[in-house]
């Protein structure tokens, strides 16, 4: 059977081919920190504030595909302490 077959069927029964989007994984303790931080400042004026983070960089593009009836709801988690390039 050729792909193009399988991917015809699996269409007809309702799965989509989608490339999973990145999420990091929190633990409950940095879920609850960064809430604690939004309580803490929500009242704060920023508009005199620059926000800087440490981005991380992909050399290679994210290839990897997945059948799902559920595409909004699929994510590839992704650890904090991955492979940094300097």
């Amino acid at each position: 059977m050729s792909t193009s077959t399988i991917s015809r069927h699996l269409h007809e029964y309702g799965y989509k081919n989608v490339l999973l989007q990145s999420t990091y994984i929190l633990t409950s303790d940095e879920k609850e920190r960064r809430v604690q931080w939004v309580k803490k400042h929500k009242n704060d004026d920023f508009n005199n504030t620059i926000f800087t983070d440490e981005s991380l960089f992909q050399l290679f593009r994210n290839t990897v595909r997945q059948w799902t009836k559920n595409p909004d709801k699929e994510f590839k988690c992704l650890s904090k302490d991955r492979q940094k390039l300097h």
